[in-house]
């Protein structure tokens, strides 16, 4: 049996920050860089060392078993802390989430869809609308925009006015901006009074304020509504949720239906749009199958993108108890494990030419290892809004492509904060 205490350390850690430089400057590059150390390589972050695992099985183990391997860590504390509160679903403490996974995963099931498939074709339609011929937009906000609303429609009924909307997606964008930060530098940084932590700060307060007077006005109305908020408030399976409860899945469904979805799209749209061969035959499938659904090339163009480019590129773990073990390695409760989908994912071993995006791979894929795969986690902590953000994305890349033709104006590089996005995707529009 081996412990911690022999497992490869990754070079370049620095006095005092340990390797949170290297986290800040090129998370990617860092991370795709551990696998050759071996399936477990200790890093450090400030004085703490965590354990990356780059193993499919055993990030397949880690995920299954909430028990030995809480949801806790770097990620998921400052996550919790500053964007999704106690009880949001995809990040409250284990003895929590079995209740509230109970509770809130119905709410996005099959028969809720009506409640926001309308939403997400009218307006994504309305931005096709907006654009004009030779224009150029920057795509990923536009997709965050139009996620917003898409978002406030099937969660509030379309309560927010235009302005309130435009506000909760500056401010949604401006928290997932500085979380990153947060995650990887030491607490007394946030308290600084420069700029960047006086925006973070208005904002979050902004967003809580306005979520609590939603809820406290449904409360009070005494209507009848006909969207995900009511689904939340007529819950009883366990219990009633409680107005923090209800404001924390709020905060958790926004982040996940606009910025992680919002990325999806926007790589998509671009890596599809420099494929001639691909674009004409996405295209032709958008024109030819009525249902997003069965939009099957479309789809594989979406898994591909997922793989690639995971929107939420890094997770992480908490060892819990005393008999936790990886590879035989002794774990010791509380120590972080941290899980990378970018890095299983572009392993050669696992998916041939990994830096080449070919959709058709997915068409016959088996799974050579368990855990290869993992954009949206596995296990009871699977992300619960997975097929809520794939109709979405569906219905977005159709509807803009079956209208336009888009040609890049900007570079294409990833920008890996919190989430995983293009950063600033500039994109001239032709009408088809």
């Amino acid at each position: 049996m081996s412990t911690v205490a022999s497992l490869p350390v990754a070079p370049g850690a620095l006095p005092l920050i340990g390797h949170a430089f290297e986290m800040m400057r090129d998370p990617l590059k860092f991370l795709a860089s551990l696998p050759r150390y071996g399936d477990l390589v200790v890093i450090r972050l400030g004085p703490v060392p965590a354990v990356v695992v780059c193993d499919p099985e055993l990030t397949t183990k880690i995920f299954r078993n909430e028990k030995y391997f809480g949801k806790g860590g770097f990620v998921y504390e400052k996550v919790r802390e500053l964007l999704t509160g106690e009880y949001g679903l995809v990040t409250c403490p284990y003895e929590s989430h079995m209740r509230l996974r109970r509770m809130i995963s119905p709410v996005f099931g099959s028969k809720t869809i009506g409640l926001y498939e309308s939403a997400m074709r009218e307006e994504w339609a309305a931005t096709c609308d907006s654009w004009s011929n030779g224009q150029v937009v920057d795509l990923l906000h536009e997709a965050t925009r139009t996620n917003v609303r898409i978002g406030e429609r099937s969660l509030f009924s379309g309560s927010l006015t235009p302005e309130q909307s435009a506000r909760w997606s500056e401010d949604l964008s401006t928290l997932l901006d500085g979380a990153f930060a947060r995650m990887i530098l030491p607490d007394f940084v946030r308290w600084v009074p420069y700029p960047a932590n006086i925006r973070f700060n208005r904002a979050r307060k902004r967003l809580d304020a306005s979520c609590r007077e939603i809820i406290a006005n449904r409360r009070n109305s005494g209507k009848s509504y006909h969207d995900l908020l009511a689904e939340l408030m007529t819950v009883r399976e366990g219990g009633s949720l409680t107005d923090q409860e209800l404001k924390d899945n709020i905060m958790t469904f926004f982040f996940g239906a606009t910025d992680t979805a919002s990325s999806s799209i926007a790589n998509t749209l671009y890596l599809v749009s420099v494929d001639a061969a691909l674009e004409r035959d996405v295209v032709s499938e958008i024109r030819s199958v009525a249902d997003p659904r069965e939009r099957k090339l479309v789809s594989l163009a979406l898994t591909e993108t997922l793989r690639m480019y995971p929107p939420v590129y890094l997770l992480t773990r908490q060892a819990e108890g005393d008999d936790v073990y990886l590879m035989n390695c002794h774990i010791p409760a509380g120590t972080t494990l941290v899980v990378s989908p970018f890095v299983l994912h572009h392993r050669a071993d696992l998916f041939p030419e990994p830096e080449v995006y070919n959709p058709e791979r997915w068409v016959d894929w088996k799974e050579k290892r368990p855990g290869s795969m993992v954009p949206f986690g596995a296990g009871a902590r699977k992300c619960p809004g997975d097929d809520y953000g794939m109709l979405d994305s569906i219905i977005a890349v159709s509807t803009i492509l079956s209208r336009f033709r888009l040609h890049p104006v900007s570079a294409f590089k990833q920008s890996p904060r919190t989430v995983l996005n293009p950063g600033d995707l500039r994109m001239r529009v032709e009408v088809r």
